[in-house]
């Protein structure tokens, strides 16, 4: 009888404290925080996309991956993955994600950018995956690139 009750409340607790965990993760912010051109060749670009991940809860979360598409004006860029991370309770973590791509098939709105010229909306949605569950997240700005 003790022993099925020990069983219970520690399953109790485990529940408790994934749920709290979950909601946890609900409760992070995602935006751009900048991006920038690291290099333009002949055929195609690598743009550094500096994503800010800000966790306003009292414990730490950790993040074992993300992947990620970004969009510039509503064309498909390119495709970003995070590690693993941590972050800080009530802190900010800002990740540069690479990502490259050929210039084949872009609009020129995205090729003025790359040149430094004007500003552009980027959207950027994707999930967050923890074990079995996934947790989907999406910005959209408007951004001049450095």
């Amino acid at each position: 009888m003790r022993k099925g009750l020990v069983v219970i409340i520690i399953l109790i607790l485990l529940i408790a404290g994934g749920y709290y965990y979950y909601t946890s993760l609900l409760r992070l912010k995602f935006d751009l925080s900048g991006a920038r051109v690291a290099s333009v060749g002949l055929t195609g670009a690598v743009i550094i996309f500096e994503l800010r991940i800000s966790n306003p809860n009292p414990i730490p979360v950790f993040l074992p991956s993300a992947e990620f598409d970004i969009f510039v004006n509503g064309e498909y860029l390119g495709r970003g993955t995070t590690t693993s991370l941590t972050i800080a309770p009530n802190s900010d973590r800002v990740l540069e994600v690479p990502i490259s791509f050929s210039y084949a098939g872009l609009l020129q709105s995205v090729v003025e950018l790359i040149k430094g010229k004007g500003t552009v909306d980027i959207q950027i949605s994707g999930q967050i995956r923890i074990v079995i569950v996934n947790i989907p997240f999406s910005i959209s700005q408007r951004v001049s690139l450095r």
